[in-house]
């Protein structure tokens, strides 16, 4: 947790918080990049919290490089999501309403190194995707889904 984030939660505890997050939809041949979370048995998409000064893409780049060990060479914006079915309890039991800007890239490079904040990283096919992901990513995951089938365009704003 940043300094930043440490300073909002000792004045409001565990209340609710609105957060923006730039995440990841990192994908190599039509398979998608997700990381198992340490200590929670679930998976999930790369990403993470914007920090002050941070523009929208530095921090997804930052995120990128922190998580997966990679580095983005180009983007495009896939969506931007928002709303109750995205709010979020943490283990500690922080409570969060993030605002996701969410980023599709295939133009990568880099080894996959995990940080403390996951287990392992895997590339999963569309049609075998692991039962336990995060129920805030799901969504996101579904319109790329929809997004592949040429049912969906993009950017998607929820």
């Amino acid at each position: 947790m940043t300094s930043y984030l440490q300073n909002i939660r000792k004045k409001i505890g565990n209340d609710m918080l609105q957060i923006a997050t730039a995440d990841w939809l990192i994908i190599q041949d039509d398979k998608l990049l997700l990381q198992e979370r340490a200590g929670e048995n679930i998976w999930g998409m790369i990403g993470g919290m914007i920090e002050p000064g941070e523009t929208i893409v530095e921090a997804a780049v930052r995120e990128a490089q922190e998580e997966a060990g990679l580095t983005i060479h180009s983007q495009e914006l896939f969506g931007i999501y928002a709303g109750k079915e995205f709010q979020a309890t943490y283990p500690n039991n922080d409570q969060v309403s993030p605002v996701k800007i969410v980023f599709i890239t295939e133009d990568f490079s880099g080894t996959l190194q995990c940080d403390e904040e996951g287990e392992s990283l895997q590339f999963f096919h569309i049609s075998k995707l692991p039962l336990d992901i995060h129920h805030t990513h799901i969504p996101v995951i579904n319109d790329y889904i929809a997004y592949k089938a040429s049912k969906l365009n993009i950017p998607v704003v929820t």
